[in-house]
Order: C-alpha cells, then sequence, then structure tokens
C-alpha cells in the first residue's frame, strides 16, 4: 500500500516554514479570510496591488 501526502498550497507552504522555524501559533495572523479552494480571490488580489 502506497502511502498519498497532501499537497500543500503556496500558503500553507510558507505556514509550514514558519511553523517548523519556530513560530508559534498564537503569533500566526492571517489578513484574509480563507477561500473554500486556498487561494485569493480577484477582490483580495486587486486589494493587495
Amino acid at each position: 500500500m502506497s502511502t498519498e501526502e497532501k499537497s500543500l498550497n503556496f500558503i500553507e507552504q510558507i505556514i509550514e516554514e514558519d511553523l517548523k522555524n519556530g513560530l508559534s501559533n498564537d503569533k500566526l495572523r492571517f489578513r484574509f479570510p480563507p477561500e473554500p479552494n486556498g487561494y485569493l480571490h480577484i477582490g483580495h488580489a486587486s486589494s493587495i496591488a
């Protein structure tokens, strides 16, 4: 049997790296509410630019 690993999107990858490097959970902040698919929608993207 093979074990299947979940592929992380770029946001999840950044969070995982921060947590591995010692960022505590209470310091973790999110500016935008999460989207169902995990990516920013066009309204959020235009507010960043």
